[in-house]
């Protein structure tokens, strides 16, 4: 495993964000309840599962078959030491995945797409691991909210980072429209399905650590309502929703 990438996601990355389980923890059990109430996946892969493997503990939690890989060797070890028999170091730009052909029933990816070159690799490999009908979800960075979230903070200085992370910003290569992230999954033999329902949506984004300045006021005034409401505005990405052909 070559590059920037196998070195750049090291401890002192995720601790300049917040990666906390009492923050993330909630937000990744809400969409794993969510996925599984709808879709009853039996199996499923987190790729780039990051610091602590929150989701892939919440897919155990309910009674998952759950696994995960991520470039990061940090990652894994920061995990606890019971379910990393079930993590994989893989670079998602080149490597192939160490699964078996349609060997899972859904496989997510939160936040990683932008972090990847080569698109086509890493969906082809998610369609060769995938069932037949299995679901995809990933979240995605959108040029349109992008704008508008830079827009927003520029024009209103209480919507500003408490603590942005300039210092070590995350490897990005990859932001499209909407539109054309779901033709680039059609054109890998998928069929999109929808977004992420919009009320869970919100609760999820809305990290009981905020992010944003007014976000921290809001709390404290016990408007967490309207703090959704501004989280949901300030979103960069979208939540997308697939099913293999």
């Amino acid at each position: 495993m070559t590059g920037k990438e196998a070195t750049y996601y090291d401890k002192l990355y995720f601790e300049r964000r917040d990666y906390e389980y009492t923050s993330k923890y909630p937000s990744f059990m809400l969409m794993a309840q969510y996925l599984v109430r709808t879709y009853s996946p039996k199996k499923t892969l987190d790729i780039g599962f990051g610091k602590g493997a929150f989701f892939v503990r919440a897919m155990l939690e309910l009674g998952r078959d759950a696994y995960g890989v991520d470039i990061s060797e940090y990652a894994i070890l920061s995990a606890p030491k019971k379910i990393r028999n079930r993590l994989y170091r893989v670079d998602a730009n080149s490597d192939i995945m160490p699964f078996e052909n349609n060997s899972f029933d859904m496989v997510t990816a939160f936040r990683l797409y932008e972090h990847i070159k080569n698109l086509v690799h890493l969906t082809s490999e998610i369609i060769r691991i995938l069932n037949k009908n299995g679901v995809l979800f990933v979240t995605v960075p959108t040029i349109w909210n992008i704008k508008k979230g830079k827009i927003l903070r520029s024009v209103f200085p209480l919507f500003r980072e408490i603590s942005p992370n300039l210092d070590r910003p995350s490897l990005n290569y990859s932001v499209l429209t909407k539109r054309a992230w779901i033709e680039h999954f059609e054109q890998q033999g998928f069929i999109y399905l929808g977004l992420f329902p919009r009320d869970i949506w919100k609760k999820v984004i809305s990290s009981p650590k905020p992010a944003t300045v007014i976000g921290e006021i809001l709390k404290n005034r016990g408007l967490n309502f309207v703090r959704e409401e501004i989280a949901f505005l300030f979103d960069w990405f979208v939540p997308l929703i697939f099913k293999k052909k």
